[in-house]
């Protein structure tokens, strides 16, 4: 019932945490709250930073596609010389027919629109590298419980494994 599903998901959770993928946070500079505009809240920048420090440590598997490093081009120079250091500890995770497939399934879903085909892209990387979590504080798209619900039903359609969104917040 309900409470087996419950404490099934605690312990997917407690056995991902050393093996979790982020995401990047576009204008907000991965989440450090570099570049954010004044009204970035603290919170968010400080758990973002936990979080990262905890990568640092190694505490964290950190996974990078070439989405991330596109996403991260147009940052401030200190963005992109901060990224560096994580860069350096990250794995690969490179973008491949398989993964494009999976990213039109979602879109085909209905999960997010064309506008936002890169959320599904990053999800399908996430999905294919068999990543237990995204870090992510894209609440629009990503950590949003119904689309998290939704990459997962595309997923079991396919085979592929069930995929958890969580904050920085969560996991810090």
């Amino acid at each position: 019932g309900y409470a087996a599903q419950v404490e099934d998901c605690i312990h997917r959770l407690e056995s991902a945490m050393p093996r979790l993928m982020r995401l990047a946070q576009g204008g907000t500079a991965v989440g450090t709250g570099l570049n954010a505009p004044k009204s970035f809240d603290e919170e968010f920048a400080k758990a973002s930073r936990r979080f990262f420090d905890r990568v640092r440590e190694g505490s964290f598997v950190l996974t990078v596609s070439p989405l991330v490093e596109e996403e991260l081009e147009d940052s401030p120079a200190q963005v992109r010389e901060w990224f560096k250091q994580f860069r350096a500890i990250a794995e690969p995770v490179l973008v491949s027919a398989e993964a494009a497939a999976l990213s039109q399934a979602y879109l085909d879903a209905g999960i997010v629109t064309p506008k936002s085909a890169e959320d599904a892209l990053h999800v399908a990387l996430a999905t294919l590298a068999r990543a237990d979590v995204i870090v992510s504080w894209n609440f629009r798209h990503l950590v949003n419980p119904s689309r998290i619900s939704a990459f997962n039903g595309v997923n079991a359609a396919q085979g592929r494994a069930h995929i958890v969104i969580m904050t920085p917040a969560d996991v810090a």
